[in-house]
């Protein structure tokens, strides 16, 4: 209420107590309604000089292109709503706006289309969300459901693709070649001497037969748990092996399946995305369970208790020891097992040691 009587003051305050519904818009940089239908309506009947003048308009007025381009959404859900259910326009609720045009929209438009325009801004609007350009990136969006509103529906497509296919066979072959594997095929032969007038015979020529595609289905072989995790991260699933790696703890692990159980943060469709994940990977199907045994530790904390051993064991190295004894503030950075190859020391070398005054081999 206080948050309501501060806007209606400022309200008074910007309109010489004359208070308007433009003008109340203006002030919060809301778009104006029937100007985001005219700018829905010019996108999808390809007028995109118009639509870009409009949206141009709206941001100058305050308007966010973001938001824009959300309320385009609300706008094609509502037509699509009042198409499939015209009752629903007798919903009170529904400003006389949203009605009659929203009514008009969904009459203009099929449902392929409207489906169509409600894809392309919802990609749209997370693409904007994530830009440092928002407006431009709402005007692409504006440029792609224009041109895409100019082209038929997948379904016209593909039967329009059907209708135009040749239904006649190929001509049949001249002759069968020698062997398999090859498809005799009937082309002209003519002498380089011959003369212009001579009659061109056709001889028979031995063409490969095209080979079957392989199988798109993987044939990977994944032998460990830890393979299995690290594939996961070079296939680009970094939540997936992120997920494996700390959110569960092994209970069993062999080719083909998988036992573990999920800690309280795992997320409960980890299976089924798992095994779609292992089916287009390996090229069969993986059993996936979950299991209340305890299991091993998940495998993020074993290479951190892995990587403190190593730390501990580093720090009580003779060597160690003595330089601590010389700077007790010094800390352990880096570190490297004996039977790693070191390079040449160098001023660039990652160090072991770091004190107050500096970094010490």
């Amino acid at each position: 209420m206080r948050d309501g009587l501060s806007l209606l003051d400022q309200a008074i305050a910007l309109t010489d107590g004359k208070i308007a519904g433009a003008a109340v818009r203006d002030m919060l940089g809301i778009a104006d309604r029937g100007r985001l239908f005219d700018l829905l309506e010019a996108t999808l009947g390809g007028r995109l000089e118009e639509a870009l003048e409009i949206l141009a308009d709206l941001y100058r007025l305050g308007g966010d292109p973001v938001v824009v381009l959300q309320d385009l959404m609300d706008i094609v859900h509502t037509a699509t709503r009042l198409k499939l259910t015209p009752r629903s326009a007798e919903d009170e609720a529904l400003p006389d706006l949203e009605r009659t045009r929203g009514l008009a929209l969904g009459e203009g438009l099929g449902l392929a289309e409207l489906a169509r325009a409600w894809q392309l801004l919802l990609k749209g609007y997370g693409e904007a969300q994530l830009t440092p350009q928002p407006l431009q990136a709402s005007e692409m969006v504006l440029i792609r459901l224009a041109h895409a509103s100019t082209l038929p529906p997948p379904g016209d497509l593909i039967q329009q693709l059907k209708d135009e296919t040749p239904s006649a066979s190929p001509p049949a072959a001249a002759g069968q070649a020698a062997g398999s594997g090859t498809v005799a095929v009937a082309r002209p032969a003519q002498s380089i001497s011959a003369p212009p007038t001579a009659a061109v015979q056709p001889t028979a020529v031995a063409v490969p037969a095209p080979q079957a595609a392989a199988p798109a289905c993987g044939t990977l072989a994944i032998t460990s748990f830890p393979a299995l995790v690290a594939l996961a991260g070079d296939k680009g699933e970094q939540q997936i092996a992120y997920h494996l790696e700390h959110d569960i703890c092994l209970v069993h692990f062999s080719s083909g399946a998988l036992v573990y159980r999920p800690l309280a943060v795992a997320p409960q469709d980890l299976n089924v995305r798992l095994q779609r994940l292992l089916k287009e990977w390996t090229g069969s199907d993986w059993r996936i369970e979950r299991s209340e045994e305890v299991g091993d530790a998940p495998l993020g904390e074993q290479k951190e208790a892995a990587a403190a051993a190593h730390t501990h064991e580093a720090l009580q190295h003779p060597l160690a020891l003595a330089f601590l004894a010389q700077f007790p503030d010094a800390r352990l950075i880096a570190h490297r097992r004996k039977a790693d190859a070191l390079p040449p020391a160098s001023a660039s070398d990652d160090a072991l040691l770091e004190d107050g005054g500096g970094l010490s081999r």
